[in-house]
């Protein structure tokens, strides 16, 4: 739906082995590697689970970009510091494949999140190994509408979306449950609680000279697009930006974001726009 335009370390586990030197009377010296078994749980998904680690509240803001493959309908998402690789996320009909290989990659491995849409403009983000099951557990629930400040102004697109919050809350969500906790939240106009977050649109003001909206995105969008958004948290400080998306060039978007979102949650929610 066309809207408005807005202007303006890795984880890696490390395991311990032991050696056990023994030395005879003779002063042969052997030594021997005692058997070690190592329990890791079947659901353990280390190379998901680090893209979902929140930003630190000290680290402040972590700036990233996102670039557009037109060709290859793929969007590609690099650290801006170093230009470091991230993410990339290919569209597969309504729906993106995120995966943490650049494209044309070879050997491709098997993507590591799914971003599904659903009914009345609604996405969720699920893990890989969920594919084709319904009711996987979620990590993101996104709601898209629309919003008009006054009779006589442009619709705007507009979102909220919610996620579970570590680690008062586990990574994954039972299916259904975010969507039916911002529900209840927005209806009692209060906070989803401790193990969840809410984010939703920072509203822009009308400029009547330029018969356009506003936001101040301090020299991070050069182009006016109808995808320039900001989230805030619900509850929170109206003007902490938690997620920033502005157009810098005409394939290269600008994503900044801070804590609680990760780095995978931020790209999946900027995926969601693509339709805006």
């Amino acid at each position: 739906m066309a809207g408005a335009h807005v202007m303006a370390p890795p984880y890696r586990p490390s395991y311990m082995g032991a050696a056990a030197d023994t030395s005879g009377g003779s002063g042969a010296a052997s030594s021997e590697l005692p058997e070690v078994i190592i329990d890791i749980p079947a659901g353990l998904e280390p190379e998901v689970d680090r893209l979902l680690e929140p930003r630190r509240q000290p680290d402040g803001t972590l700036r990233c970009r996102v670039r557009r493959l037109r060709e290859k309908h793929v969007l590609e998402l690099f650290i801006e510091e170093g230009n470091i690789f991230v993410l990339s996320a290919k569209r597969s009909g309504k729906e993106w494949l995120i995966s943490d290989q650049p494209t044309g990659c070879t050997p491709a491995r098997k993507h590591l999140a799914r971003l599904r849409s659903g009914k009345d403009r609604t996405f969720s983000c699920v893990r890989g190994r969920y594919d084709g099951m319904n009711g996987a557990p979620e990590l993101l629930h996104v709601s898209h509408s629309t919003q008009q400040l006054s009779e006589d102004l442009p619709d705007l697109n507009v979102m909220k979306l919610i996620m579970p919050r570590p680690p008062l809350g586990s990574l994954d969500a039972p299916s259904g449950q975010l969507h039916s906790r911002m529900a209840l939240a927005f209806e009692r106009r209060e906070r989803a609680g401790e193990d969840l977050t809410i984010l939703e649109s920072r509203s822009p003001k009308w400029n009547a000279r330029t018969e356009t909206y506003e936001l101040p995105f301090g020299g991070r969008a050069n182009w006016a697009s109808a995808r320039n958004f900001q989230l805030t948290e619900r509850g929170g400080a109206h003007d902490r930006v938690v997620l920033l998306y502005g157009k810098m060039e005409e394939d290269e978007f600008a994503l900044d974001f801070a804590y609680p979102l990760s780095l995978l949650n931020a790209f999946a929610i900027v995926l969601t726009t693509w339709g805006w």
